[in-house]
Order: structure tokens, then sequence, then C-alpha cells
């Protein structure tokens, strides 16, 4: 437990002056996936000139995390800042410049200020306020930012191949300052059905209809975002942690002639269509049981539909980078620490969980690396949508719990 008046002097180190200019400087550097190197440097440069030991591994030709290391006194536990460089993209709708980074009436507007920018750069702040108040941390504090988390987590993976570890981690994902120490996992499946292409004219019978047999498909899994019960086609184990889970989605439907499903001859019979689905998965779900509960249906199908033709397969990104469910008890130390820490900033409990829950995170491979630790961050509501805000309060206020968190942890004795 850290002392009250070091606490105080800490949380006073940290304010909007401190916090705000880096954020608006990384808000107007664009990182969309593939595209991380120009905000890796910026934050390289940024952490070199903080005193952090600094490096910049390629994950990928052009693709370096930036993973920075202020080094502690020794004896001390060590914490693990990890977050997400790159952003999605640019929707319609948006009424003001998405790498403008205005704030107005205490709102930050920027195309991934929550998805996760407020919380990478409250990292930074957090580390500004402790030099300021004078803390020398007794075990060392790390900043992993990482590219490909929307790719399934491939900056991170590397890094834990790397051998990048600490006793614990906070990944800032935008969770409304909630502590979500649980989340789904994701399966991506593609769904195909192959026709028989055939004339209008000269069709005879019952047709071998691609798109209205990927239909039938579609309809016995029933509607998106559900949560799927106990006797659902998806085979799990019901868990009060994750209620609302299993759900899936269908995110994309396409059909036409042939694989390239052209559209320029919509009066033949359509001879191929496909489907991909996000499943969001609870502990005990796997790629392959997902895969085989979907390729259950269709073998129900079967009598109903003689001729049909159809295969499941993962899609890349599950295939290499699958994203598990992620748990980690709430009475792990540094789930503590961010609890004791958010009552002293905020003033209040923290809740619990939240949205967070149904996506996936960077957090599931540091927890499979035998790394405890827990999404808390600023913003939520507005992410991945036109004109995506956050409140400037909760970017401070993120980067004074960090700070906290990393003090007290650092004063306990390292294992």
């Amino acid at each position: 437990m850290l002392d009250d008046a070091l606490a105080r002097r800490i949380v006073a180190a940290i304010d909007e002056d401190t916090t705000l200019p880096v954020c608006q400087a990384a808000l107007r550097i664009p990182s969309f996936a593939g595209q991380e190197r120009a905000l890796a440097e910026f934050f390289a440069e940024t952490m070199a000139g903080m005193g952090l030991e600094v490096a910049l591994p390629e994950v990928e030709p052009g693709r370096p995390n930036a993973i920075g290391v202020l080094r502690g006194g020794g004896g001390g536990q060590s914490l693990m800042f990890n977050g997400h460089m790159d952003h999605n993209m640019v929707c319609e709708g948006w009424t003001k410049d998405p790498f403008g980074a205005m704030v107005e009436d205490g709102w930050l507007y920027a195309i991934g200020v929550a998805n996760m920018k407020g919380g990478d750069a409250a990292y930074l702040a957090a580390i500004q306020g402790l030099q300021r108040a004078g803390v020398r941390l007794a075990g060392d504090l790390l900043v992993e930012y990482v590219v490909g988390e929307l790719e399934g987590g491939k900056g991170t993976r590397h890094a834990i191949d790397m051998g990048i570890r600490a006793d614990h981690f906070i990944d800032g994902e935008p969770t409304e300052m909630a502590i979500v120490n649980m989340h789904a996992g994701v399966v991506l499946l593609r769904l195909e059905v192959q026709g028989e292409m055939r004339h209008y004219t000269t069709r005879s019978g019952t047709v071998n209809h691609a798109v209205q047999n990927l239909m039938e498909i579609l309809r016995e899994l029933g509607p998106s975002y559900t949560p799927h019960g106990a006797d659902s086609w998806l085979h799990h184990d019901p868990n009060p942690e994750f209620a609302g889970l299993p759900q899936h989605n269908i995110g994309v439907v396409r059909g036409g002639m042939t694989r390239e499903c052209l559209e320029w001859r919509v009066g033949l019979v359509p001879d191929y269509a496909y489907a991909l689905i996000d499943v969001r998965v609870v502990p005990g779900q796997s790629p392959a049981s997902v895969k085989a509960d979907l390729e259950r249906v269709i073998a129900r199908l079967a009598p109903r539909l003689p001729r049909l033709r159809a295969k499941v397969d993962l899609m890349d990104r599950t295939k290499h980078l699958f994203m598990p469910a992620f748990y980690v008890p709430q009475k792990a130390e540094v789930i503590q620490a961010t609890a004791a820490a958010h009552r002293r900033v905020i003033g209040q409990e923290p809740e619990w969980g939240g949205v967070t829950k149904f996506a996936g995170s960077d957090a599931a491979h540091l927890w499979n690396a035998g790394i405890p630790g827990l999404l808390y961050g600023p913003g939520g509501r507005y992410l991945s949508r036109p004109d995506e805000k956050v409140e400037v309060r909760d970017i401070v206020a993120a980067a004074r719990v960090y700070a906290l968190v990393a003090a007290d942890l650092a004063s306990r004795p390292a294992a």
C-alpha cells in the first residue's frame, strides 16, 4: 500500500498540461494497421527523451514495435504497460477532422483516441508524473507499443517471442475506467457454398442455388449479437463469469457467378457464395471446436438440401493468431492495486466488466504467456464510430491510476 503523502504527490504531478500535448501529437500521426512506423518512432523518441531504454524491433518489414524500459533500482516487482498503435479505418459520417485532435467542451476528438491512443498517451503521462514527483521505482517499468492488435495481436506475440516479460501488465484498452479481468476469445470462420450455374431459361426442377443454400445455413445459426444458450449449435460450458457469451456475428455475405462473385449476369443461377463469421467464445471453446460445430449444422441440413456443397475454414488470422478467451482472478495483485488506485483517484468504487468483455485484446496473449493483468483505460462509449471521442479528464485520471499502480507494485518485493 502506498504512503498517502507519496500518492498525493504523484497525483498532483499529473494534469492536463502533462497529458494532453503528447496525446494530441500521437493522434495527429495516422497509424492504420500496416502503417504504424511513424507513430512507433514518435513514441520511441519521446520515451528516449524521458530517459527510458528504447528499442524498435521489427515485427514485419516497416512495422516496428516501440519498446521502452524505465529501469528500477532493484528488488521491486515489474509492471508492463501494453498498448497498440494501429487504429480502424475512417468511416463515413465524420464532422470533425479525424486527425485534428481538437478539444471541444472537454472532449478530445480523433480517430483512435478511444482505441487506444488515449491510453497510450496516459502511459507516458504516468511516467512523467512519477519523475516529476521524484519517485525512483524499485522495479522495472516497461512500455510496449505494439503493431497489429487489430489483426490478432501480432505485435504483442512478437514481443512475447522476444522474451519481453514483466510480473504484471495493464492494457489501457477503452473500458470507460472499469476494471476488466476477462473477455471473450475470437474465432473467425469462412463458410463457402458452391452451386451449379444455370441460365434463367434452362433451369429445371430444383436448382443448386449457392446464395439460397448459404442463406439456409445462416438462418440455422440464429441472429447476430445474441447470446447462445446451453442448447445452442455452439457447444460450450455455461460460465457465469462470461454472461452473455458466446455470441456470433455474420459480418460479410457475398455471392454471384464464379469464385469472384461476378454480378453482371444477375439472371444466372449463382454458383458461389460465402460468408465471414466472427464468433466470440468462452473458455473451453477453440477454433477446432467452433469449426466442428458449424460443420454439424451443415450436416443436419444435408437431408433437406441434398445437393448442398458447403465447406468451413478458419480464416488466416485465427489459424496463425488465435486470440483466446482471457480471465484473471479478481484477487490478482495488479487488479487489487488498480482498484485501490481507482478509489484514490476517482473517489468511488470501480465498476467491473463492461462491454469490453465482448472484445478480444492482447491481454489474452499476455495472460497465456503467464503474465497476470487487466484491461483498464479511458473511453469506450464512442469508439469505432464517426467523431470518436474521449473526455480529457478521463485520460488524465487513467494516467494518475497507472502511475499509482506502478509505484505500488514496484514497492513490493519481487518474487
